[in-house]
């Protein structure tokens, strides 16, 4: 009898075992609670919270990126004009074209240099499509430089008009750029920035050109010196 007890108390399981078929004693799982629909709804609105926000950033990101490569671009098409504009007051310059520049208020016009012709007529104007550059090609005879010179004339008239003028076989070449506008000019001669309508170029060329013109960055100002003059003021 004293057998059967010591083996019927080493035969006991723990609470929360239980015999398999081979008499091994497994443990038994605790009860698992399942999701509710509660849970399952807020876990799904926080993920699409968090999905809005991350495209939001991205959104913000992108535009951003946007933003600089149009100011970029912008600032280098600023340079490109500013740099033409030196360009073509130089080389008319070094030709000394009599008359002068002539300014009409919101462009002005004049005839430039150039290696394979007599000259060639340029023009600036500022209109409600932004700064315009036009050129026509070299002229080889007075003749033709004064017909592009005369057909020149109704192009600086339409302030709002892209279109370029043709002279016979011609077309003059129109640039744009519509991130500058509001053109004023003011010439120096005799040592004083004087009013370009106040000033005789009939017999010669200013001293000096200040180019002021607005930009999205506020105005810009650049000041073209006449290579033909000297610090003394004198040619």
């Amino acid at each position: 009898r004293s057998t059967r007890s010591l083996w019927a108390l080493f035969s006991r399981t723990s609470p929360g075992t239980h015999h398999n078929g081979g008499g091994q004693a497994m443990k038994r799982l605790p009860n698992q609670r399942a999701f509710t629909l509660v849970e399952v709804m807020v876990a799904l609105a926080l993920m699409g919270l968090m999905s809005a926000m991350a495209y939001t950033g991205v959104s913000s990101m992108l535009t951003a990126q946007s933003t600089i490569e149009q100011a970029s671009h912008n600032t280098t098409a600023m340079q490109q004009a500013l740099a033409q504009w030196g360009h073509d007051w130089t080389s008319a310059a070094g030709v000394l074209m009599r008359p002068g520049p002539h300014f009409t208020g919101n462009a002005v016009r004049m005839v430039r240099g150039h290696s394979v012709g007599l000259g060639q007529v340029v023009a600036w104007k500022s209109g409600t499509t932004g700064l315009q550059r036009l050129a026509w090609p070299p002229a080889q005879s007075p003749d033709e430089l004064s017909a592009q010179w005369d057909a020149t004339w109704p192009w600086i008239q339409q302030s709002s008009t892209d279109t370029s003028p043709q002279l016979q076989e011609q077309t003059a070449s129109v640039d744009h750029w519509p991130m500058l506008s509001d053109m004023n000019l003011h010439y120096h001669m005799e040592n004083a920035w004087t009013n370009p309508f106040n000033t005789d170029t009939s017999d010669g060329w200013p001293d000096a050109v200040r180019l002021d013109l607005k930009s999205p960055h506020g105005r810009v100002l650049v000041d073209w010196r006449n290579p033909n003059i000297r610090s003394s003021g004198k040619p």
